[in-house]
């Protein structure tokens, strides 16, 4: 009968340890039922998103690319309405407790279609000069109107006149002899003669006009 050596005996049992660490290792992956096996914890995640990448605004939405950023949408599908594009008329008054509304009217007299959109800029003037100051433009909710005029086509926007009576003290009444309107986008006024005009001046005075966005 041999005698046993304590070193071996170690080994073996070292081996056979080994052994069963690997089988158990084994064990600890899942099978995916295509061959391939995951194992949960790596570091290495090939299921990455594949959302498309873009200007995200918020939570599911994604911010267009020819968003113009001032209210008026589209505003790429047409040529601007230029001033030469346009006549401009002011149609009758409609009063209402010390105030008077006026259509201003916005024809295209071109050949052409042509975009308007915003607000035009108003203010009344005796010859050369401005008469108290110019329209205050009235809050709009959501996106400004984009209106494609065909040739010969309207749009207009409302303009408020107050009676500088309204504000007292406040106003020195001044007759005025036009309107000096100012498409929007555009630097070029048009001047269009209406009766019955009267202005607030002084220091302190307020602004008697408010102006509508084209519509």
């Amino acid at each position: 009968m041999g005698t046993r050596t304590p070193g071996r005996t170690r080994r073996t049992a070292a081996t056979i340890t080994a052994a069963l660490a690997l089988v158990t290792l084994g064990a600890c992956g899942s099978s995916t039922g295509d061959g391939s096996t995951t194992t949960s914890g790596a570091t290495g995640v090939t299921g990455a998103d594949t959302t498309p990448t873009g200007t995200t605004t918020g939570p599911g939405t994604t911010a267009a690319a020819n968003d113009t950023g001032d209210g008026a949408q589209g505003g790429d599908a047409g040529q601007r309405c230029g001033t030469d594009d346009l006549t401009v008329e002011a149609g009758p008054g409609d009063g209402a407790a010390g105030s008077v509304y006026r259509p201003l009217e916005f024809t295209n007299v071109s050949d052409s279609p042509c975009i308007l959109s915003g607000y035009p800029g108003v203010s009344l003037v005796s010859g050369d000069a401005q008469v108290g100051q110019a329209a205050e433009r009235e809050p709009a909710a959501g996106d400004l109107p984009v209106v494609t005029l065909a040739p010969g086509d309207s749009a207009s926007a409302d303009l408020k006149i107050t009676a500088p009576g309204v504000y007292g003290d406040r106003c020195t009444e001044t007759p005025a002899e036009a309107l000096k309107v100012y498409p929007p986008e555009q630097t070029v006024s048009v001047t269009v003669a209406a009766e019955g005009l009267t202005g607030c001046t002084g220091e302190d005075a307020p602004a008697t006009l408010s102006i509508s966005p084209i519509r």
